[in-house]
């Protein structure tokens, strides 16, 4: 989804020279439309809480703690959730 949003805004910049999609990491890309002062982001969380991950190996949703990695999303001007298929998940992404 956050491609096609992406795609559409490019096409509506006049001066496609002066926007950018930057893949600043796997699970963290920015487009930018510098004439408008806009931004738009996208950062992937399995969890919007922390993870803890013991030594005996359990984990544990800490739901009074923001994960360090949020710090991100401090200053935007709107905030969109998307839960996606959370339900699917295996491997580390598994609570």
């Amino acid at each position: 989804m956050w491609e096609s949003l992406a795609c559409l805004l490019y096409t509506a910049v006049p001066d496609r020279s002066r926007s950018r999609v930057l893949d600043v990491a796997s699970d963290y890309r920015i487009f930018r439309a510098m004439d408008y002062n806009c931004s738009v982001e996208f950062f992937w969380s399995p969890f919007l809480v922390t993870l803890e991950t013991k030594q005996d190996r359990t984990r544990a949703l800490k739901l009074d703690q923001l994960p360090a990695t949020l710090e991100k999303l401090r200053g935007a001007d709107v905030l969109v959730f998307n839960t996606g298929h959370w339900w699917t998940h295996t491997g580390n992404l598994r609570a």
